[in-house]
């Protein structure tokens, strides 16, 4: 399955595109209609992602639920900190 989203709604859905990578759809993302990126699961020697690598995908979703204040990327840079 294939979904295709603007950049702005791919970062509010974030965590949602990722857990649709991981259940083996394909992302598009884009900027002013045209594709920039896309989100594709991982692949090891061929395969689907790994048992492994799907425990480290809900482990991470489960940590981000809990961080209270999302992490803004461009506050971190101007505070000298990313």
């Amino acid at each position: 399955m294939k979904t295709t989203v603007g950049e702005i709604e791919a970062q509010s859905r974030w965590e949602e595109l990722l857990d649709m990578v991981h259940q083996g759809a394909e992302v598009i993302i884009t900027r002013t209609g045209k594709p920039v990126a896309k989100l594709v699961p991982v692949q090891e020697n061929g395969k689907r992602t790994s048992k492994r690598t799907r425990k480290i995908f809900k482990e991470f979703a489960s940590i981000r639920r809990k961080v209270k204040h999302p992490v803004d990327i461009k506050s971190l840079i101007s505070e000298g900190r990313a």
